[in-house]
């Protein structure tokens, strides 16, 4: 089902197929389901994904796929995508069974032409409803009515009736009280109204000589969170300074991703503006200002033999180059400014003639193969409790999966990657994710080769606002675990961290009566 709102969605197709199961011989012995997940793409798609791995894998357990309908697929705007799925299960001798359609699915021409026909009617509905959506959105945001999303650091979302009258001030994720209410931005709590206020003033009074990455620095060595109780990234700066609606200004279909489709801006000429819509936490001089000094920014060349030296005197001294050393605390300039102009760090380094090892900067293939290498280790030890354990999904983390110990208690699995330093001792390097906090923490501490895991330790809770954190094996951080010897014995781990109690035995890796009543203490 493509929304949480159609809550008999699934209990409907659950009885159509146990009907069709009993009237034609078959016993349901497994579901895949893709709750509140759109059919117009696979990516989000955790439960047919995980049918298809199940049938390419190797040997299945069944010998047929019941399917409540051709739709069911998805809604896919190329007609060969669903056929293809289907073909795929099919030639691994799995047979497809729709149980609510007219047509038996044998093969014949009939069926062939029926179920090509179904699945462009199913493409073609998601095209007419995205229009009638979009139309009724763009209603709305002429009217100076904010549609949907959620409203951003420093503004809370106000529920008003069709003729403008407030209703209440509403929570992060909560509905409007009736259907027919609209939704306006107003200032939220006066603490973050006032970091959003300085954040203008330092950024206007600098003049262009910080930029965001400097702003984020400030405020996170303040210790000032950011809107989702982590630490501010340039990212999360340059959205307070550059979006219209802190002057209350609604700014509205800036860029596109119709019908899933990849995200792209689009030109300021068809964007829906409204001016005055909410109450401005900035006058519109002041957000003028801040964006010539963006524009200044922009047009503002730095030659390259002056970067070029800046970074010859950081090589002098330290005798080497690093994105570490490259940030404004070691240099003149920030990292992102050397990267823009000198390219990548593969680049930088041929300036210099210095040896580029494969595999130390390229951050996102890096992440990439540490991702494959979590989702792996989660499915192994999601195997070994199966009747425990079951996977959990953070929302907005759409790539990462984690474990859920008797449909109650979260465990995130972190991992921590090894790396050398220039006097060669050995660190890791963490980075925590903020989404993940309400939970158990399994850190995994990985081996040089960064395929395999050195370590384990439990959290009962780690708490970590920065954006990277680098420890030793001697860190005060890990004197807060437990570490778990063996992953058979991770359920036996979980219910004693999940316990805290200092008078518990912890006996996992050997540890003593007295060592585990220091260590529940510590917690």
């Amino acid at each position: 089902m493509s929304t949480e709102h159609q809550q008999y969605s699934f209990a409907n197709q659950r009885k159509a197929i146990r009907e069709y199961a009993q009237g034609n011989g078959f016993r349901v012995i497994s579901s895949y389901e893709d709750a509140g997940k759109s059919g117009l793409a696979i990516r989000k798609r955790k439960g047919l994904q995980q049918l298809l791995h199940d049938v390419l894998s190797g040997p299945v357990p069944f010998r047929a796929v019941l399917v409540y309908d051709v739709s069911r697929w998805g809604r896919f705007q190329d007609d060969d995508e669903a056929a293809h799925y289907e073909f795929l299960c099919r030639n691994s001798g799995v047979a497809i069974q729709y149980c609510a359609e007219q047509f038996v699915n044998d093969g014949t021409v009939a069926s062939s032409i029926l179920k090509n026909l179904k699945r462009s009617m199913a493409g073609e509905y998601s095209r007419e409803l995205s229009t009638k959506v979009f139309a009724a959105q763009k209603r709305l945001a002429t009217d100076g009515f904010r549609p949907g999303s959620s409203a951003g650091y420093a503004l809370r979302r106000m529920a008003v009736s069709p003729d403008g009258t407030r209703r209440r001030r509403l929570v992060p994720g909560e509905s409007k009280p009736y259907a027919g209410d609209h939704i306006i931005l107003v200032p939220g709590p006066a603490k973050e109204v006032a970091v959003v206020r300085r954040i203008y003033d330092r950024f206007i009074r600098a003049r262009g000589r910080i930029g965001p990455y400097d702003i984020a620095r400030e405020l996170n060595r303040e210790g000032i969170a950011a809107g989702h109780g982590g630490p501010w990234s340039p990212f999360a700066v340059k959205q307070v300074l550059t979006n219209p609606k802190y002057a209350g200004t609604l700014a509205w279909a800036r860029t596109t991703q119709l019908l899933r489709t990849n995200s792209r801006r689009k030109p300021k000429g068809d964007w829906i503006i409204k001016e005055g819509a909410y109450p401005a936490i900035v006058d519109q001089h002041t957000f003028e200002r801040a964006h010539n000094v963006f524009r200044k920014r922009a047009d503002q060349r730095i030659p390259k033999e002056k970067l070029l030296r800046s970074l010859q005197r950081v090589l002098d001294k330290y005798g080497y180059l690093s994105q570490r050393l490259m940030n404004r605390k070691f240099s003149s300039y920030g990292l992102s400014t050397y990267q823009r102009y000198l390219g990548s760090m593969q680049d930088i380094y041929g300036h210099f003639g210095l040896t580029y090892h494969k595999g130390v900067f390229t951050g996102r293939v890096l992440s990439e193969d540490t991702i494959k290498l979590r989702n792996a280790l989660v499915l192994r030890i999601c195997k070994l409790f199966p009747d425990r354990l079951s996977l959990y999904q953070v929302p907005h983390a759409a790539r990462r999966i984690n474990l859920l110990l008797d449909g109650t208690t979260k465990i995130f699995v972190w991992q921590a990657r090894h790396y050398r330093t220039a006097a060669g001792k050995d660190r890791w390097k963490l980075e925590p994710s903020p989404n993940e906090r309400d939970g158990l923490i399994l850190l995994c501490r990985m081996r040089p080769n960064q395929q395999e895991c050195a370590t384990l330790h439990l959290f009962r809770r780690l708490e970590l606002h920065c954006t990277e954190y680098a420890f030793d094996e001697d860190d005060p951080l890990l004197r807060a675990s437990m570490i778990v010897g063996d992953l058979a014995q991770l359920c036996v781990a979980a219910d004693l961290v999940g316990a805290a109690d200092p008078d518990v035995d912890c006996s996992i890796q050997g540890r003593s009566r007295e060592q585990a009543t220091k260590w529940g203490r510590c917690l």
